[in-house]
């Protein structure tokens, strides 16, 4: 990399020196300092050019939307949970709440064991069968 913007230095300062003396030999009296800096800007301008046409074409992949603020949503989801942990008689609000999730990403409920649960009664669900739930409706947004 050093290599190459040396070469591009002494190749501007040899097109310098060449265009001046071909200048004062034509007799139209430049002034080396001005005639220097239009000289290094010219050759910054066709090197800008030469490697940004060089480059490969840039490529847009499309990201997710920006998440949202789920603050008020995580805590009605948080109050359910404890309900029906504490509740002495368990209540389809977090069957309904589940089976609600699993139709948003999959409206036929094509998962059998997420069909069994929202056909099924009302019954009184473990932490371990909240977190199994949640990670088969998890799949059904990752088909791999």
């Amino acid at each position: 990399m050093r290599r190459a913007w040396l070469g591009r230095l002494a190749t501007a300062a040899a097109l310098a020196a060449a265009s001046y003396g071909v200048l004062v030999l034509m007799d139209f009296g430049p002034r080396p300092l001005g005639w220097a800096l239009l000289s290094t800007l010219g050759c910054a301008l066709a090197w800008l050019v030469v490697d940004t046409l060089d480059t490969e074409r840039a490529r847009w992949y499309p990201t997710l939307p920006a998440p949202l603020d789920r603050a008020e949503e995580t805590s009605t989801d948080q109050r359910i949970l404890d309900n029906h942990a504490m509740s002495g008689q368990p209540t389809a609000v977090l069957r309904d709440r589940l089976v609600a999730l699993a139709r948003a990403r999959d409206p036929h409920l094509s998962d059998p064991e997420l069909a069994a649960l929202a056909a099924g009664p009302v019954r009184r669900l473990t932490p371990s069968d909240v977190d199994r739930y949640l990670t088969r409706i998890e799949a059904l947004r990752d088909p791999t």
